[in-house]
């Protein structure tokens, strides 16, 4: 009897291990990504700041839209990377929507250029919206292309 209840230890045990694994594993990696349609601020995909973001443009009409609040003012981080898209450029657009709507800032990353880019901007406390797009002048070259950022 005492054998049984060591094995059926012994199999609660590793299981429970390995449900203890499988967790840590989630909680080391987690992501969010993009759902249509998320084409304007209303239908925007809500985000976590700290949490990576990856997604993709559709055509070359496409726009993703993402919301998240920020407690109090301060600095936002956004790091943005994608697949090379040689004629193409993304354009990223932050803006803050409360009773009115105003854009806080923009940048852009050349399709050519796959390095990590990182830009940081002052803001205050309330809720953004982070809107992606083709460049000016983009061609079919940056449809489907994986894009992923964060923002902290």
């Amino acid at each position: 009897m005492k054998k049984g209840r060591n094995a059926l230890t012994a199999v609660i045990l590793c299981a429970l291990l390995t449900f203890l694994s499988v967790i840590t594993c989630m909680a080391e990696d987690p992501s969010i990504s993009e759902k249509e349609n998320n084409n304007t601020w209303d239908t925007a995909n809500s985000i976590i700041p700290g949490v990576p973001v990856t997604g993709s443009l559709d055509s070359l009409e496409d726009v993703d839209c993402y919301r998240f609040a920020v407690a109090s003012a301060g600095y936002v981080d956004l790091q943005f990377a994608h697949e090379e898209a040689e004629a193409s450029a993304w354009e990223i657009l932050l803006y803050r929507v409360g009773s009115g709507v105003e854009r806080v800032a923009s940048f852009e990353s050349e399709g050519g250029n796959t390095e990590v880019l990182s830009w940081r901007t002052g803001i205050d406390e309330g809720v953004y919206i982070l809107w992606i797009s083709p460049g000016f002048d983009s061609s079919s070259d940056i449809v489907g292309r994986i894009y992923q950022f964060s923002i902290r």
